[in-house]
């Protein structure tokens, strides 16, 4: 039975597929109500011997500010590869809705991959090869460098249909709310059951960067897991982008044609079972 303090909706990833936007556009609507962390990942490392484990309490008392007339959601892309956080949303709110925002897999493992080089976590820096080490990363469980595992929609989506009902799972395409955002944020709207509200474009989120030199990365690590995340609030943003673009630059765009060789070498079989799975053309993800 659903708890009234435990959310009504989910987004559940894919992960650098959109989440941060979809998050943002769903948050404008004042029927829905999102608690001030956006990630709290709290179904992946629920009854887990994980220090980022958090009781049930902790997770309930995020949502106790919501008023009577709101639904309660969060969005913690890490859910939707993980099966501890499928198990237990299922043990938790059988009944709840989820939704799913996929980007072609190749270019969603690219953008991870600069994620994780920007991060200091990943100190390969051929994308490829990393593709190919992260086969057997993609064995630990909840790894953040599990790039092909992640991008493996039909597999993980298949899992959910397992224990949720179709129309519990509501999935849309990262193209399709850049082309056109109202109608995919309609959509969502549609499905949670809410009145819809105008949206405004929102400015590019989680823009790609990533180290100018691996001698930086230490540096790096430091700046992102102890200044930023710590002291952010306390230091002006025009000196936090200075230092970040001292330490960081745009990313390089991904090649069209490894695109397509990766994508038909690594996720050809797994997006034509997606096809199947939600009864749509994906062709174009081989271009």
């Amino acid at each position: 039975m659903k708890t009234s303090n435990l959310p009504n909706f989910l987004i559940i990833g894919a992960q650098k597929s959109g989440t941060t936007s979809l998050y943002q556009y769903l948050k404008a609507n004042p029927l829905l109500y999102f608690p001030g962390q956006k990630e709290t990942h709290f179904f992946t490392f629920f009854d887990l011997d994980d220090k980022r484990a958090k009781s049930l309490k902790e997770y309930e008392k995020l949502f106790l500010s919501s008023a009577e007339h709101q639904l309660t959601g969060e969005a913690s892309p890490s859910y939707f590869t993980s099966s501890n956080a499928r198990n237990h949303i299922k043990l938790l709110i059988p009944e709840v809705k989820l939704i799913l925002i996929l980007r072609q897999p190749i270019v969603r493992a690219y953008s991870n991959f600069m994620h994780a080089r920007r991060e200091g976590l990943e100190s390969e820096i051929d994308f490829e090869r990393a593709m190919t080490h992260s086969i057997e990363k993609d064995l630990i469980s909840g790894n953040f460098k599990a790039y092909l595992e992640k991008g493996l929609y039909s597999k993980h989506l298949g899992a959910y249909l397992r224990d949720f009902n179709r129309d519990q799972i509501h999935v849309l395409f990262t193209e399709d709310l850049q082309k056109d955002p109202q109608k995919e944020i309609d959509k969502c709207f549609a499905f949670l059951g809410v009145d819809s509200i105008e949206v405004s474009s929102l400015e590019t989120k989680n823009p790609g960067r990533v180290q100018r030199n691996r001698i930086l990365v230490p540096l790096l690590r430091f700046y992102y897991r102890t200044i930023s995340r710590n002291y952010k609030k306390f230091i002006p943003k025009t000196l936090r982008v200075f230092f970040k673009s001292l330490l960081t630059k745009d990313i390089d765009k991904l090649d069209p044609s490894l695109r397509t060789r990766l994508t038909k070498k690594y996720y050809h079989e797994d997006i034509k079972q997606l096809e199947n799975i939600l009864k749509v053309n994906l062709s174009h993800w081989f271009d």
